[in-house]
This record gives structure tokens, C-alpha cells and sequence, in this order.
């Protein structure tokens, strides 16, 4: 009987081994669907971190694109006012070169206009000059004097 009790006790005491045995696998078991779990969440989560990123990435990029095309459209709109500005600049040089040699021309006639008066007088004096020497050289003048006495 002591073969069979001694027996007995070691089926005991390997089923009390067992039991333990199967009792951490059940806590191991439920800590792994724990862990399962919390990495579901994680794996949730971060998904919706990336559908969110993805999103922002695809506004970032619209934005920059708008921004760009705006960029063009600025970039245009200075270089067309650029062009006018240079345009009206020669308009206005023009205008002013054209102004500053009339008011020269003016102001030259203006200066001119005594010498051109006295050139004048002084021809007029020569050509009274060579009159009068025509006329005391061609006219005779014993014939005058009695006018003169």
C-alpha cells in the first residue's frame, strides 16, 4: 500500500505542479490579451494620428501650391507696374527734354533778341553810310552850294 499511497501523493503533487502550471499560463494568458489590447488601442490611435497628419500634409500642400500660384500671380502683377513706371519715367523725360529745349529756345531768342535789334541798327546805319557816300560822290556839289549859303 505504501507503493501505491507514495504514488498517489506524487499524482498530488504533479497535478498541484499542474494546476500552478496552468494557472500562470492563464495569468500569462490574460496579461498577453491585455497587452493585445492595449496594443490594438495603440495601433488605433496612431492611426488616427497618421489619417490626421495625412490630412494636414495634403492641406499643407494645397496651401503651398495656392501660395505659389499667388506668388506667380504677384510676381506678374509687380513686373507689369514695374514696366509702366519706366514706362511713364520716359514718358515724363521726354515731356521734360521737350519743355527744357523749348524754354532753352525761348530763353536763347529772348537773349538774342537785342543783338539781332542792334544787328539791325548797324545795317541800317552801313547802309545809310554807303548811301550817303554814293550820293556825296555821285551828286555835285558846286551846284548845291547855294542851297547851303
Amino acid at each position: 500500500m505504501e507503493s501505491s499511497s507514495k504514488d498517489i501523493h506524487d499524482v498530488d503533487l504533479k497535478l498541484n505542479s499542474l494546476s500552478k502550471d496552468v494557472e500562470q499560463i492563464d495569468r500569462l494568458c490574460l496579461k498577453v490579451t491585455e497587452s493585445i489590447e492595449k496594443l490594438q488601442e495603440v495601433n488605433s490611435t496612431l492611426t488616427k494620428i497618421l489619417v490626421l497628419h495625412e490630412e494636414k500634409h495634403e492641406q499643407r500642400q494645397k496651401n503651398e501650391d495656392q501660395f505659389r500660384i499667388e506668388l506667380k500671380e504677384l510676381n506678374v502683377k509687380i513686373n507689369n507696374i514695374y514696366k509702366d513706371v519706366i514706362e511713364k519715367i520716359d514718358a515724363m523725360d521726354k515731356e521734360n527734354l521737350k519743355r527744357i529745349n523749348g524754354e532753352s529756345l525761348a530763353k536763347i531768342n529772348k537773349e538774342n533778341l537785342p543783338i539781332i535789334e542792334l544787328s539791325k541798327i548797324h545795317w541800317m546805319m552801313l547802309g545809310g553810310a554807303l548811301t550817303l557816300g554814293w550820293l556825296l560822290s555821285n551828286v555835285n556839289l558846286e551846284g548845291l552850294a547855294p542851297l547851303f549859303k
